[in-house]
């Protein structure tokens, strides 16, 4: 908030006031004020503000002088949004997430903090660099996805649990290992599932 106040007076009695207030927050500026004199006063406000549509979606901000960008996580809320490593906010219902101030023709850093994720949604991207032309606007998709995902404990055929580093392909898809006591965590689980182990002695099963 912000506020200014003038006051003259002339050599003939003459007076004039004036007087302003300003009012700022992340959606918009209000300004109002009065100025005059004696008994003649002119009375004024104003609205200042932007309104940007990007991805099906219509934001409104704070005036934007310089360029911005759209953060999207495929429709995924409440994602924590960070620029330059500074945490800016979350995105909305619809996964989007507005950043009205962006630097123009600078290589800035956008990133998702992927711990705020639910255990259930995965992303392969966490950060990306994009450089924003002045006056324009960019739409940044960080490809978030829901994921099916287990924890489960895989033995052999004596009952005995898998050695530790065990390689685990899940329907064709390399990346699980599995643990102590035979515990492997495994993603992009489907209904009916087919896995193969590559064991440290070389064999499969």
């Amino acid at each position: 908030m912000g506020w200014s106040h003038g006051f003259a007076e002339g050599s003939k009695a003459e007076r004039y006031v004036q007087a302003d207030l300003t009012w700022r927050n992340d959606l918009m500026q209000l300004r109002g004020g009065i100025y005059g004199g004696d008994g003649n006063y002119t009375r004024w406000a104003g609205a200042s503000g932007s309104i940007a549509m990007m991805d099906g979606s219509t934001f409104i901000a704070n005036r934007i002088n310089d360029a911005f960008a759209v953060v999207s996580t495929s429709g995924e809320p409440d994602v924590p949004v960070r620029y330059e490593n500074q945490l800016i906010g979350k995105t909305d219902a619809g996964g989007h997430l507005l950043v009205p101030w962006a630097s123009s023709y600078y290589r800035a850093k956008y990133s998702i903090d992927p711990l705020g994720l639910p255990s259930a949604v995965g992303t392969p991207i966490v950060e990306q660099r994009i450089a924003v032309r002045r006056g324009s606007g960019y739409l940044l998709e960080f490809p978030v996805s829901r994921v099916v995902a287990a924890t489960a404990t895989l033995y052999d055929a004596a009952g005995q649990p898998l050695p530790i580093g065990a390689a685990v392909t899940v329907n064709g898809k390399p990346g699980a290992y599995v643990g102590w006591d035979g515990i492997a965590y495994m993603e992009g689980l489907q209904t009916r599932n087919a896995l193969i182990i590559a064991l440290p002695d070389g064999g499969t099963c």
